[in-house]
């Protein structure tokens, strides 16, 4: 079945630089509402702050907030609008697609110690909240996790490592350690 809806994509970029930004702010707000008798709402904010210290530490504040009612559509409809997208240095112990979810809040602090040129080390603390599983309307609440990694710029782009750490999880799992490695631009 077909339906018809509208978005609204709003995005401010002041970051001064895209791959290693040290200043500034990037807010994106996304809105989505249907036009005919299907009945629901998508809403998705995300930003990053950047604060310098010093010329070699800076710290980023950092937050996603998704609020929807989808019960309204069919199941296949569901599936698709439902997967909620969010690079995995930003939810730490929770990979980039483990986030189905009708709404949650998540927000972190990442502090940032450039060394030499080309490495930075990184120590991020993320917490969910408020996260209501699309399945069977679960709320997860206070999911704490925590990061130490490296970044370095290297000819084929910026190479990332990252070890993360959970004491629960959004599946029910006590402790959780993950390992992610990225090569290139994660926008």
């Amino acid at each position: 079945e077909k339906y018809s809806y509208f978005d609204l994509n709003f995005n401010i970029d002041q970051l001064d630089d895209l791959l290693y930004p040290s200043e500034g702010y990037r807010y994106n707000l996304y809105i989505e509402q249907p036009w005919d008798v299907f009945s629901y709402y998508i809403y998705k904010l995300s930003f990053d702050h950047f604060i310098p210290i010093d010329y070699k530490n800076k710290i980023k504040l950092y937050g996603d907030f998704m609020f929807s009612d989808l019960s309204n559509l069919p199941y296949d409809d569901l599936l698709l609008k439902n997967v909620s997208y969010i690079n995995y240095d930003r939810t730490l112990s929770h990979s980039e697609y483990d986030l189905f979810a009708n709404d949650f809040v998540s927000y972190g602090i990442e502090y940032n110690y450039f060394y030499k040129n080309s490495t930075t080390f990184r120590v991020i603390y993320n917490n969910m909240d408020s996260i209501t599983s699309k399945y069977n309307n679960e709320i997860n609440s206070n999911v704490n996790s925590y990061a130490f990694g490296f970044r370095v710029k290297s000819i084929l782009g910026p190479f990332n490592f990252l070890w993360t750490h959970a004491e629960n999880s959004l599946y029910g799992l006590n402790e959780k350690d993950s390992y992610f490695f990225s090569l290139g631009i994660n926008l």
